[in-house]
């Protein structure tokens, strides 16, 4: 985690001191090791130091390419550092040391092409004053963030920070409706749009290129529908050579590596190989813990500290107000994150107070190894195994007949969804309608502002909900997320990162493992017809047999409940505090069925984000309402 910043003018604008300073404001708490600017003839770059890789203690940025006039600044962490110099040595001119150098000699050997040539997480620009060009890069899976907007004289600004290009670019506040209204439902169909009109957020797999002409946005990185037929064991063998690759990049720090350890499959599997790369000399564990709730997990715990030989450090959950945002609400001028997002600060900075500059997350695990056992007939039957399909469903207990007849649906299912302008597919449609009545999908917290928009807005990818609906998702569905839905979470994690202190990393996200996970059948995920059934299989001799045989998965309805009793009192001190946005009963009446059943746990997200999308509101244009919610946190039990 580093902060960069870019201003780039193509006319006779001025790049004064203030847009510079705002700048630089706006990234500083990304770098505590402080700041370089440089100022050049048609642009400025900014670097917040933030130094976690040995690599980064010898860069000096923004870095010059020794023999032209091309200027970068990264927040970048370059893992096929191996492969690049072998590949370059000898065809470029310019060093191949730090990571910084690796972007800049890609550069010089593929020019506004090398996106696709290296793995890691980054985002960075290089400045070509050679042909005033500004080239903005984000990673594929877009772990580190990137925004970038024009200001109002024509000149553009790119950062890490959606504070740093508001402010920089000049651009008034003012709230894009689809962006908080996508925000407010949580749906994550619009992955390029943020809460303020006029700065967009460079998606994931995803580079800018801009010049005196304009500006082309083009996608990199396509984790294509390329199946692979292989069985379980070659598999499960692949999965955890390429999870120990993730994990071993991502172990390159300078201080010893932290590890949240919740008691899952995929914290525990990062634990467990981290410690097998550095020993556990080398790694700092820490759990949360939620005392008397049942989404407690310290058995779990307990079980993956006794196997490793792992001391583990806890932290009482309940301590943490999830309401405890108002800070880096009003720093980050973005609205608040999810209660369990705000849990995990705590926990980091635990971590940074014992000496960790970065720390290792199990964050992407469900939706790339979690398999959706209902998916895979469908699945078998478009790869061309209907046999394999038929013997699954007679696996799961099902006669010959209903076996056949599920058959039969799943291919309607699929031909509808994958070929759903096809005349026979419309017709199996119609089918599969007739009788039923439609089923409308109302955003019920909205009020008409926010509902109208959200009604005619045209999504840029798959809304959330069709990536991770009430099913976990599927090989298919796993796609649509990594093409714009997840950007939500991956922003969501950087935040909290950032206001502990330490760097994020995330091993289920490394685009190798992501790529060959989505090219096997949803029968090798599943495998056993459990949805975790390849990762018990990859990780079989390094997890507890108590969380290998392990069936339950962690509900949080708990945790949301005490968050919904809080927001009840607060709606009842404060009555008719309506706003055009939301739909002030509909609000009220989620919130008391929350609080009222400690068990509901539907719609729980877009009522929070609702809720949150009017504290935002608020906290903009009102700083006194700053104290309700300190007041607030201050309650939390």
């Amino acid at each position: 985690m580093s902060g960069f910043g870019a201003i780039a003018a193509w006319g006779d604008q001025t790049l004064g001191e203030s847009r510079t300073e705002l700048l630089t404001n706006g990234i500083a708490h990304r770098g505590p090791d402080g700041s370089t600017i440089t100022r050049l003839e048609q642009a400025v770059l900014v670097h917040a130091q933030f130094a976690t890789t040995p690599e980064a203690q010898r860069e000096r940025q923004p870095t010059r390419h020794c023999g032209h006039e091309w200027w970068l600044v990264a927040d970048a962490r370059i893992d096929n550092g191996d492969d690049l110099r072998a590949e370059l040595l000898g065809r470029v001119a310019h060093p191949l040391d730090t990571d910084a150098d690796l972007i800049l000699a890609a550069y010089e050997h593929w020019g506004i092409e090398l996106a696709p040539h290296l793995l890691g997480d980054f985002g960075f620009a290089i400045w070509d004053a050679e042909c005033a060009r500004l080239l903005v890069v984000r990673d594929h899976v877009g772990v580190r963030p990137v925004y970038w907007a024009y200001g109002h004289d024509g000149s553009l600004v790119a950062a890490s920070t959606l504070r740093s290009v508001l402010e920089a670019s000049g651009l008034p506040r003012e709230p894009d409706l689809v962006g908080v209204a996508d925000r407010a439902v949580f749906a994550g169909a619009h992955p390029s749009r943020t809460v303020w009109s006029g700065v967009t957020r460079l998606p994931g797999g995803h580079t800018l290129v801009a010049d005196g002409h304009g500006h082309a946005i083009s996608r990199y990185w396509h984790p294509g529908p390329a199946f692979r037929n292989v069985d379980v064991d070659t598999a499960a063998a692949e999965v955890r050579r390429l999870f120990d690759e993730a994990v071993r990049c991502r172990m390159r720090a300078t201080s010893t590596v932290g590890v949240e350890v919740s008691g899952g499959f995929d914290s525990t599997s990062v634990a467990a190989t981290a410690v097998g790369e550095v020993g556990v000399d080398g790694v700092f564990a820490a759990s949360l813990a939620f005392p008397g709730m049942g989404c407690d997990e310290t058995a779990y715990v307990d079980a993956a500290s006794t196997h490793l030989a792992l001391p583990i450090h806890r932290f009482n959950a309940l301590a943490v107000s999830p309401y405890d945002f108002v800070d880096e609400v009003q720093r980050s001028l973005d609205t608040p994150t999810l209660p369990d997002s705000q849990w995990t600060v705590p926990l980091k900075r635990l971590a940074a107070q014992h000496g960790c500059r970065v720390v290792l997350t199990g964050q992407g695990g469900d939706h790339l190894l979690y398999g959706d056992t209902g998916a895979v007939p469908g699945n078998l039957l478009m790869e061309g195994h209907p046999k394999r399909a038929y013997e699954w469903l007679r696996l799961s207990g099902l006669g010959r007949g209903q076996a056949a007849q599920r058959l039969a649906r799943a291919l309607a299912g699929e031909l509808t969804r994958r070929h759903p302008s096809a005349p026979a597919t419309q017709v199996v449609a119609w089918v599969r309608r007739r009788g039923r009545p439609p089923v409308h999908r109302p955003h019920p917290y909205l009020g008409v502002a926010l509902a109208t928009v959200t009604e005619l807005s045209e999504p840029e990818v798959a809304p959330l909900t069709q990536c991770v609906g009430p099913s976990w998702p599927s090989r298919a569905s796993r796609s649509r997320y990594y093409l714009g839905a997840q950007a939500w979470f991956v922003e969501l994690w950087d935040r909290s990162a950032t206001e502990a202190g330490v760097e994020g990393r995330h091993p289920f996200l490394d685009v190798r493992l992501i790529e060959y996970v989505l090219s096997l059948g949803e029968d090798i995920v599943a495998h056993g017809q459990t949805p975790r059934g390849l990762h018990r299989a990859a990780m079989a001799g390094r997890l507890p047999p108590a969380l290998l045989n392990r069936i339950d998965k962690a509900e949080f309805s708990d945790p949301w409940h005490a968050a919904a009793l809080l927001v009840a009192a607060q709606l009842e001190s404060q009555p008719g505090r309506g706003t055009p946005w939301l739909d002030e009963h509909a609000v009220r009446s989620a919130t008391a069925r929350i609080a009222a059943d400690r068990m509901l746990n539907e719609n729980t997200w877009p009522w929070w984000g609702a809720v949150a999308t009017e504290w935002w509101r608020v906290l903009m244009t009102d700083g006194r309402f700053s104290s309700d919610i300190r007041r607030l946190s201050q309650e939390c039990p």
